[in-house]
């Protein structure tokens, strides 16, 4: 599993002020938290395996960048939108 510095360092100072049934207790229920975690997220990989959709649902590489090619000046159609107009 990862470690966390400042989770790590939180945990600790934690700790501290806790006596030791309250530690135990703690261990007891992160150790829950993290089993449950990681419960999901094993469940969530398994449905995307199986559904084909892994590679879908991956983030998408940034399309490439087109041009607008040659726009020609036109009037305002979406009006002056507080601009005076050099005429």
């Amino acid at each position: 599993m990862r470690s966390f510095p400042l989770r790590q360092a939180l945990q600790d100072e934690l700790e501290a002020s806790l006596s030791r049934h309250e530690i135990a207790e703690l261990h007891r229920l992160l150790d829950k938290l993290t089993g449950y975690v990681l419960a999901k997220k094993k469940k969530w990989r398994t449905q995307m395996a199986r559904s084909g959709n892994a590679k879908r649902n991956q983030t998408p590489k940034p399309a490439a960048k087109r041009g607008r090619g040659n726009q020609r000046k036109s009037g305002n159609a979406s009006g002056s939108r507080g601009h005076v107009s050099p005429d």
